[in-house]
């Protein structure tokens, strides 16, 4: 398994903590791409409802890079 590969499964694996209504901090850590679109596709389906705190003005601008 190659080193993207592994942050993806550990970004999935950290995702299963969260519950509906959680506050989330992001970090910007490498591995944070992989969380964030974990959490998105688990909101998207299960409508988690979450809020997310960002560290860093890297995580915000992510989506437009």
């Amino acid at each position: 398994m190659g080193l993207e590969a592994a942050k993806a499964v550990a970004a999935r694996k950290a995702v299963q903590f969260i519950s509906k209504g959680h506050v989330v901090g992001i970090g910007s850590g490498s591995t944070v791409v992989h969380a964030v679109k974990a959490l998105a596709e688990r909101n998207h389906k299960e409508g988690l409802g979450v809020t997310c705190i960002p560290s860093s003005f890297q995580v915000l601008i992510e989506k437009y890079v």
